[in-house]
């Protein structure tokens, strides 16, 4: 764990073997290259967020919420509109750093730059199958498929028939690759185009980080401190508390609270060639 006073950059490391070849074998001849395990250095590109609210303790007197009810509320939108600011930072990292389709035109998409554009009528439980060998001969590890609408109903509706005789195909079909979803920020960040991105496994790595820990500091005039996202669903990341109470309506405490959040994303250079960073991009035309 690395110690909160101290503001560390981030080391993002990855195993190379790009520099395997092949030779013609020499009798008693044994060894070669070595993997080389490399770290680059990445200093936080993305500013501290944060967001802040007040609450008083007279409003819960006068009011069918209470003074607790406000504050959990509060706490839990201002975490939430942190989380959902960095998920778009995020798909800006992946358009920015897509690398280009190998598989060309061979199959069901056209490629033109960074970008395999395919016709909506493909959009459906076979894709998989297309989006699988476009996996393999781009050498991605068990890669995953990031998207906004695009393959969504689908996948609702092959879970919803996979009872039936005639659905257990697509439901198959469908849970060949990990896929995931995000209906409020992707489409917002591309809009009006449709974009998904296939994900190499450690292609690409977050960072967060808190000045404080869970342990209240008082000072003077506030407390710090340090929450993590537990509660709307993300508890790997951390959040900043600075808290200052002061004297409110009628004389009640008034609590004026700031979260801060700090995180960034940065992409491995894990494929071998200078097309290949891990990450592709499919437009649904």
């Amino acid at each position: 764990m690395q110690r909160k006073d101290k503001r560390y950059q981030v080391d993002v490391e990855w195993i190379n073997t790009c520099q395997f070849t092949e030779i013609d074998n020499v009798a008693c001849a044994v060894g070669g290259s070595e993997p080389s395990t490399n770290t680059q250095t990445y200093d936080f590109a993305r500013v501290a967020k944060s967001v802040g609210f007040s609450v008083e303790v007279d409003t819960g007197k006068t009011n069918d919420f209470n003074f607790t009810d406000l504050m959990a509320k509060s706490f839990l939108q201002a975490k939430k509109t942190m989380i959902e600011s960095y998920a778009q930072y995020l798909v800006a990292v992946l358009n920015n750093n897509a690398g280009v389709n190998a598989v060309g035109t061979d199959g069901k998409g056209t490629v033109v730059g960074d970008v395999t554009t395919i016709p909506a009528a493909y959009w459906n439980p076979a894709l998989i199958a297309y989006l699988m060998r476009v996996g393999i001969v781009n050498r991605f590890d068990n890669p995953s498929l990031i998207s906004g609408k695009n393959l969504f109903e689908q996948e609702v509706i092959a879970m919803m028939n996979q009872g039936n005789a005639d659905g257990k195909g697509d439901k198959a079909m469908i849970e060949g690759m990990n896929l995931r979803f995000d209906l409020f920020n992707i489409d917002v960040v591309n809009s009006p185009t449709f974009y998904s991105y296939l994900v190499s496994q450690g292609a690409v790595a977050l960072a967060n980080r808190a000045d404080y820990t869970p342990t209240v500091e008082v000072y003077d005039d506030f407390r710090a401190y340090m929450i993590d996202g537990s509660d709307i669903g993300f508890p790997e990341m951390q959040f900043d508390v600075i808290h200052k109470i002061t004297c409110g309506t009628n004389d009640q405490a008034k609590h004026e609270v700031k979260v801060k959040f700090f995180a960034d994303m940065f992409v491995n250079p894990a494929g071998c060639t200078a097309t290949n960073t891990g990450i592709l991009r499919f437009a649904c035309s």
